[in-house]
C-alpha cells in the first residue's frame, strides 16, 4: 500500500490557504479534505475511511485539543501531525499527554509538512492497511429496511421491556387523568409534607422515565418521513452513502477549484505585470515560466470544474434512483412498526400512572394528617387521582359538557369497569358475606366486592374478574381456606401474584393455621370479634 491510496483530512483556518500545501497533500494522498469546522470533520470521519489527521490546534484552541483527545482515545494509534506556533505551555503539554505523531511550527512551507509526513509514512501505511478490512466490514453492516427500522427503534423497545411496571396490573389513562394525578399528588404534599417514602418516590420516578421515553420518541419520529427515511435507513447503506460522499466530495472540490482559480488569477496578472517591467534576464525567464505553469493550471482547474459539473449531476440522478427503490418499502414498515411502539408506549404510560395513583392512597392511608382531612370533611373514599375525578365530574353540567368533560364521564365510567379494585369474598353463610361486602365497598367506590358461597365459582371469575384480594373462610363446608387459596394459586400461578390472601377466622389464638398460612404466602387475617372500624382499617391496610 502506498500513500497515494490513502486519505488525509486537515482541520485548518480557511483564511491560512497556502496553495503549496493544497497541491502537495493533493499529489501525496488519494482524497484530501480541507475542512474548517468540526461538524463537517465529524461527519467524514463517520463516513470516510481517513488514515491521517492534520489539525491547526491554534485555529480551533480548547475544542480542538477535545476532539484529539476523543479519537485517541478511541483509536490510540491514529496517526496525527499537529500545527501549533509553540507559544503555549500548557497547550504542548497536553499535546504530549494526547502522543500525537509530530508538532509543525507555524508558519511552514509545504517542503516541512512534506518531509514530516515521509518521515511517519511507515506509520500511516501500516495503520490502513487493514482499511479493506474496515470497508468490508462495514459494508457487511448494511441492513434491511425492517432490520434498520428495528435497529431505530431498539432503545425504545428495549426501555418498554425493562420497565414494563407491571404489565398484569391496572392501567389509568395518564392523558386525561394527568392533572388529577398530580393534583392528588401535588395535594398530599401539602397535607403531609414530612412524608418520605421509598416506593412513592420509585413510581414516581418511574412514571417520569416513561413521560420522557414519551417525548423522545415523539421528537425522534418528529421529522418527515423523508427525513426519516434518510436517517434510518439510507444512512445504513454503504452504497448510498458512497453516492452521497462523492456527491459532496465533488461540490467540495468545485469550490476549492473556484477559490484557487481567484489566487490563480491574481498570480497571472502580477506576473504579466512582472514580465512587461522586466528586461530579457534569467529573472523575467523565472517569472514568464511562473506564468506559463499558472495559465495551464488554470486552464486544467476550469477542465476540472466542468468535469466534476457533469459528475455532480450523475450523482444526482444515481442518488435519486437509490432513494426511491426502497422508499415505498420504508414507508409502509415504518409506519406500521410507529403506530405498534407508540401504542406499546402509550400503554406503559399508563401502567405507570396506575402504579404511581396506587401508591399515592397507599401512602396518604397511612397519613394521619391526611386521615384527619378525611375525617373531619366527611369523606369517605381514597386519597388519589380518582377523588379528584369524581369531585370534577359530580361538578360537571352534563347539558353543556365540552368535548373534554364528554371525555372525563365517558372515562369515569370506564374506570368504574375496568379500574375497579376486585375483592372476592368466600364463605358459608350469606348474611356474614354481605356484612362484610357492605364494610369493604364503604371504604372506597372504586372497590366492588363479589360474595361466593361457591369456591370453584370464585376460582372460575378470576379470570375475568383479577381479584387484588381474596377473603375466604378458614372453613369452607368441608374444605379448608388453605386448600382453596393452593387451588387459587396451582391454576393461575404467575397470573396470581400480584394477588394477595386473607383468612376469615374465629379464632386468633391458632398458632398453627398461622404456621401453615405463612409457608402457603398468605399473610393477612381478620377475626369474627372484629367490629366494623378494625374490619374495614385491615382492609385498607391490605388494599
Amino acid at each position: 500500500m502506498q500513500l497515494k491510496e490513502l486519505n488525509v483530512i486537515y482541520i485548518n483556518n480557511p483564511l491560512a490557504f497556502n496553495a503549496d500545501v493544497d497541491s502537495l497533500l493533493e499529489s501525496l494522498f488519494n482524497d484530501y479534505f480541507d475542512i474548517t469546522t468540526f461538524e463537517d470533520s465529524i461527519r467524514i470521519f463517520k463516513d470516510e475511511f481517513i488514515d491521517l489527521l492534520l489539525i491547526d490546534i491554534d485555529y480551533t484552541e480548547a475544542n480542538g485539543l477535545k476532539f484529539l483527545q476523543v479519537i485517541k482515545q478511541k483509536v490510540p494509534d491514529f496517526p496525527v501531525l499537529v500545527f501549533s506556533r509553540f507559544d503555549r505551555k500548557d497547550v504542548l503539554d497536553k499535546l504530549h499527554d494526547i502522543k500525537t505523531d509530530g508538532i509543525i511550527k507555524t508558519p511552514y512551507e509545504a517542503h516541512e509538512l512534506e518531509d514530516k509526513i515521509r518521515q511517519i509514512s511507515d506509520k500511516i501505511i501500516e495503520f490502513a492497511e487493514n482499511r479493506e478490512d474496515r470497508k468490508k466490514e462495514a459494508e457487511g453492516k448494511a441492513l434491511s429496511v425492517d432490520e434498520a427500522i428495528d435497529h431505530f427503534f431498539k432503545r425504545f423497545n428495549d426501555e418498554l421491556r425493562k420497565n414494563n411496571y407491571g404489565r398484569n396490573a391496572k392501567k389509568l389513562n395518564f392523558a386525561i387523568m394527568k392533572t388529577f394525578l398530580y393534583t392528588a399528588y401535588n395535594n398530599f404534599n401539602d397535607f403531609d409534607s414530612k412524608f418520605d417514602d421509598q416506593q412513592l418516590k420509585l413510581t414516581k420516578r418511574n412514571l417520569e422515565k416513561a413521560i420522557k421515553l414519551k417525548r423522545d420518541l415523539e421528537r425522534k419520529i418528529g421529522s418527515s418521513l423523508e427525513d426519516n427515511y434518510e436517517l434510518i435507513f439510507l444512512n445504513q447503506q454503504a452504497e448510498y452513502i458512497h453516492l452521497k460522499n462523492e456527491f459532496e466530495e465533488a461540490k467540495r472540490k468545485i469550490q476549492k477549484y473556484r477559490d484557487s482559480l481567484g489566487l490563480l488569477t491574481r498570480q497571472i496578472e502580477e506576473s504579466k505585470e512582472k514580465v512587461k517591467m522586466l528586461k530579457p534576464s534569467p529573472e523575467r525567464n523565472d517569472v514568464e515560466k511562473i506564468l506559463k505553469e499558472a495559465n495551464k493550471k488554470h486552464v486544467d482547474r476550469v477542465h476540472q470544474i466542468a468535469e466534476l459539473k457533469n459528475l455532480i449531476d450523475a450523482l444526482d440522478e444515481k442518488i435519486d434512483a437509490y432513494k426511491a427503490r426502497h422508499f415505498d418499502e420504508f414507508k409502509t414498515t415504518f409506519l406500521k412498526k410507529t403506530d405498534t411502539i407508540k401504542a406499546d408506549m402509550e400503554e406503559s404510560l399508563d401502567y405507570a400512572a396506575f402504579a404511581f395513583d396506587k401508591e399515592i392512597w397507599r401512602r396518604a392511608k397511612q397519613s394521619r394528617p391526611v386521615r384527619d382531612f378525611f375525617t373531619e370533611s366527611k369523606i369517605e373514599g381514597l386519597f388519589s387521582s380518582k377523588t379528584y375525578l369524581e369531585y370534577c365530574s359530580g361538578n360537571i353540567d352534563g347539558g353543556i359538557t365540552s368535548e373534554q368533560n364528554k371525555k372525563i364521564l365517558k372515562y369515569l365510567k370506564e374506570l368504574n369497569k375496568t379500574n375497579r379494585i376486585e375483592v372476592a369474598l368466600i364463605g358459608t353463610i350469606t348474611e356474614d358475606i354481605n356484612h362484610h361486602k357492605q364494610i369493604i365497598q364503604k371504604i372506597d367506590p372504586m372497590i366492588h366486592v363479589t360474595g361466593f358461597l361457591d369456591p370453584e365459582k370464585a376460582i372460575r371469575q378470576h379470570k375475568t374478574s383479577d381479584f387484588a384480594l381474596v377473603v375466604v373462610n378458614e372453613m369452607v363446608g368441608k374444605e379448608t381456606g388453605l386448600s382453596i387459596i393452593q387451588k387459587f394459586k396451582e391454576i393461575y400461578q404467575e397470573d396470581i401474584l400480584h394477588t394477595e390472601f386473607c383468612i376469615n377466622s374465629p379464632s386468633k389464638k391458632r398458632s398453627k393455621l398461622y404456621e401453615d398460612a405463612s409457608r402457603a404466602g398468605v399473610r393477612y387475617f381478620i377475626y369474627q370479634d372484629m367490629n366494623s372500624g378494625e374490619i374495614a382499617k385491615k382492609m385498607m391496610e391490605i388494599l
